[in-house]
């Protein structure tokens, strides 16, 4: 089932929340999520230009989709006008035509906190729209086919603007004009990001060494031997350690057993015989 929307944000789940609350705080001073310190905007930029780390683009979408990314901007910079930018975009996403989506803002990013207020085409720097649109003006008045190559590396291949472009026009409040550009050819946004991106689960690495001959013996006798002791996960490990010191490999595997729920089925086997090991081999190779 999709998450419910509320007040015009989808409903967020414990990440999320989390999140939120963290920038918006207002001692906040760098962006914190599973584990990873981005940093301060300087080094979220660093880490965004060229496209480098796309789970942070994830997570920056999410947080303009959600409406936060402008408080955490204000709450990290004190400045009024940056985090104002970011306010706008989070306002164009969440407009009824839905022509912005958060991955399309969150590629903004970089560039509006550089603040770069010129744009390059053809080789040339603008400071300003007004000298832009003089030099396309005059390849207007060349010919169609001059606007054309002139204008054409201000959109990507999809149609959209470039991101550099894009930015450069909000950093000289175009803002209305852009929205006015997007309802009228711009096509309809991507779906918003309903989860953050999930941290990514650590594997453990399988220990070197070699499977001891009397593993199957030694492990019966432990079941046999101390089964008041394996109800307890850490006095099961504890076991694991004096019975097979040194065995790094060994105590990895009857871990992977124990994992599988081993003491269920001990609790449920009369035999603890060599069918009974074989049995849970079986399934750790499987897995």
């Amino acid at each position: 089932m999709p998450p419910r929307r509320t007040g015009g944000r989808q409903q967020e789940d414990a990440d999320g929340i989390f999140l939120r609350w963290l920038c918006q705080c207002p001692e906040i001073r760098s962006l914190y999520y599973a584990g990873t310190d981005y940093g301060d905007l300087q080094d979220i930029r660093q880490r965004l230009t060229g496209g480098k780390d796309r789970k942070l683009e994830q997570i920056l979408g999410y947080m303009l989709e959600q409406q936060f990314f402008s408080a955490f901007v204000r709450n990290v910079s004190g400045e009024e006008r940056l985090a104002g930018y970011f306010a706008w975009l989070e306002k164009e996403i969440g407009r009824k035509e839905k022509k912005m989506s958060g991955a399309h803002a969150a590629a903004l990013v970089p560039f509006l906190l550089k603040g770069d207020t010129s744009y390059t085409l053809s080789g040339d720097s603008y400071d300003t729209p007004e000298a832009l649109a003089a030099f396309l003006q005059t390849q207007a008045d060349r010919s169609k086919a001059s606007l054309s190559r002139a204008i054409r590396p201000a959109f990507r291949k999809n149609g959209t603007l470039d991101p550099a472009f894009e930015a450069f026009l909000i950093l000289h409040d175009r803002g209305q004009g852009l929205s006015q550009w997007r309802t009228r050819f711009a096509g309809d946004a991507e779906e918003p990001a309903k989860t953050l991106p999930k941290p990514e689960e650590k594997k453990e690495n399988t220990p070197q060494g070699n499977i001891p001959d009397d593993l199957e013996e030694r492990f019966t006798a432990l079941l046999r031997d101390y089964r008041d002791r394996l109800t307890d996960p850490v006095a099961f490990q504890g076991l694991l350690s004096d019975i097979f010191p040194g065995e790094e490999l060994a105590k990895y595997l009857l871990l992977t057993l124990y994992r599988m729920e081993i003491m269920k089925a001990i609790e449920e086997t009369e035999n603890l015989g060599d069918l009974f090991v074989l049995r849970f081999e079986k399934r750790m190779n499987e897995d």
